[in-house]
């Protein structure tokens, strides 16, 4: 065990029988919001950097948009009746 969880368990061990556990869990559920802020501004540039690589290459892989309100394939004549589903 490292320091830290020794530490945890003589404090808790001690608060226990003094203010009960419903208390400690309470302290507990407010250490571990007060802890959530700072470990994910910790974690904003590796998350921002992630977001920025993702983004470039999506762009990169999927070609040119159709204008708002077109269809991707204007042109169905190369389509046949037997590859529609259900004509058979």
């Amino acid at each position: 065990m490292d320091a830290a969880t020794r530490l945890s368990q003589l404090l808790s061990s001690y608060l226990l029988p003094k203010i009960g556990s419903r208390r400690i869990v309470q302290i507990t559920l407010i250490g571990y919001c007060g802890t959530g802020p700072p470990v994910a501004l910790g974690l904003l540039p590796v998350l921002t950097a992630f977001v920025v690589v993702a983004s470039s290459r999506s762009n990169r892989t999927s070609g040119p948009r159709p204008a708002s309100g077109a269809r991707c394939c204007a042109d169905t004549s190369h389509r046949t009746a037997s590859a529609r589903p259900g004509l058979g």
